[in-house]
């Protein structure tokens, strides 16, 4: 959703493209081999422990990460009074116009 939203209409189906590659070339390409190579050293169950170990740090990054969006957007977002439209005008327009 935050690709579909921050990338022009024409543009969207070509981000969803890299965006797919991507996931496939840094999650699911590698993860045989290092297995293979935790494997090596380790027991297969420990290697399986400590590479699905991983789940939790992208977890916490995740989270650390939209914490950091929300307090930057709390802290760098004020509230704007909505003016009327008489308020929006000046003095000549309202005595022309009736306002709601």
């Amino acid at each position: 959703m935050a690709i579909m939203s921050s990338v022009p209409a024409d543009l969207r189906g070509q981000a969803n493209a890299m965006s797919v590659l991507l996931l496939h070339l840094l999650g699911d390409f590698p993860s045989p081999y290092l297995v293979g190579v935790v494997s090596q050293f380790v027991d297969m169950r420990w290697g399986f422990v400590i590479l699905m170990s991983w789940l939790f740090f992208g977890a916490a990054a995740w989270a650390a990460a939209w914490a950091a969006a929300w307090l930057l957007a709390v802290l760098f977002t004020q509230k704007r009074p909505v003016l009327s439209r008489c308020e929006a005008e000046g003095e000549e327009e309202k005595l022309l116009s009736v306002c709601v």
